[in-house]
C-alpha cells in the first residue's frame, strides 16, 4: 500500500504498519515497513506522529478504510 508521510517528503510502499511510542516522548508514532529489510536495517520509516493513543489509532482506522475504498490509491497521512 502506498501511503505518503505526514511530512509530504517520501511515499513508502509499506508492507507492515504499526505504532511504537518513542522512549522518553509521550507521543506515538506510526511506522510503515517496507520491502527488503535485512539483518542491519529493519527498512521501517516514520509515517507520522501523534499526540496520543486515541489519534494514532483513529489514524490507523482512517488508514483501513481508505485501502478498503481505494486498494490502488495513495494515502495521505494526516
Amino acid at each position: 500500500m502506498l501511503i505518503r508521510t505526514q511530512d509530504k517528503k517520501s511515499i513508502v510502499n509499506a508492507i507492515h504498519i504499526y505504532v511504537s511510542p518513542q522512549i522518553g516522548s509521550k507521543k506515538r508514532y506510526l511506522f510503515g515497513r517496507y520491502h527488503g529489510a535485512s539483518f542491519l536495517n529493519d527498512n521501517s520509516t516514520t509515517l507520522g506522529v501523534y499526540e496520543s493513543d486515541d489519534a494514532v489509532l483513529q489514524e490507523l482506522d482512517a488508514i483501513a478504510l481508505f485501502f478498503a475504498q481505494n486498494p490502488n490509491g495513495i494515502y495521505q497521512m494526516r
